[in-house]
């Protein structure tokens, strides 16, 4: 958990991958004109049924998505009501790679910059391509919200009891909150580590491996969300 005494709030400078055993198999420095559309789709909206929070917002709006001067930006605004068919409050914009690139095991690294902003929660995470949340697992790289010095990491899995799911292990680490901070996972077969700036922020590894408390076996995807408001955002 968040050590609020420690002395030292911000990791130090990133570290390097290890080189043994790993060698890289996809990756996106987002350094063209657009997004790589055979790697990523835009998430899309859900307009009927029960909508996860995360998803309260999303959006396919053309401006919402973009990348400029070698970085991915995801906006989330006010809806200015230049659409008459959209009345939601907000609209965000995300980007998966489900069904175009899902992996079982290896070292995912992300690096990001979250802007400073009431009731903002971008998150980097990583769902199953057969997903039935969330006896089949979520691994979340990070989650930030609104303009805190911390962020959150944490694994899901198990059954769900009044609507959580009943294992949720999370730490929550120190970052620069103004500037990029690069983001780690790496998952294994017995274990998950995360890393914050190249610091080793905490693992799971449960001992028993039964499917509630290790459904990591099977291929997940990457998403890239932003979105606004919500429970536990404010």
């Amino acid at each position: 958990k968040l050590d609020q005494d420690a002395a030292v709030k911000y990791a130090p400078p990133e570290q390097p991958l290890p080189s043994e055993s790993y060698k890289l198999v996809w990756s996106d420095e987002f350094d063209g004109n657009d997004v790589d559309w055979t790697k990523w789709s835009k998430v899309p909206p859900v307009t009927n049924g029960n909508v996860a929070e995360w998803r309260r917002y999303t959006s396919t709006r053309h401006d919402l998505v973009s990348v400029e001067n070698g970085m991915l930006v995801l906006k989330g605004v006010k809806n200015d009501g230049s659409d008459p068919n959209e009345t939601r409050d907000y609209l965000c914009g995300q980007i998966w790679s489900q069904g175009k690139a899902s992996f079982t095991r290896g070292i995912f690294e992300i690096r990001a910059k979250f802007e400073n902003q009431q009731g903002a929660w971008p998150a980097l995470w990583m769902l199953p391509e057969k997903n039935s949340w969330p006896l089949t697992g979520e691994i979340d790289f990070v989650e930030r919200l609104n303009s805190d010095d911390f962020v959150h990491q944490t694994v899901h899995h198990g059954p769900v009891v009044n609507g959580s799911s009943t294992s949720d292990t999370s730490h929550d680490n120190y970052i620069d909150p103004t500037g990029w901070n690069t983001y780690r996972v790496e998952w294994t077969s017995t274990e998950i580590i995360w890393y914050v700036n190249g610091v080793k922020t905490f693992t799971y590894a449960p001992v028993v491996k039964s499917e509630n408390k290790w459904p990591f076996t099977t291929p997940f995807y990457l998403i890239l969300s932003q979105q606004l408001e919500g429970n536990w955002v404010g």
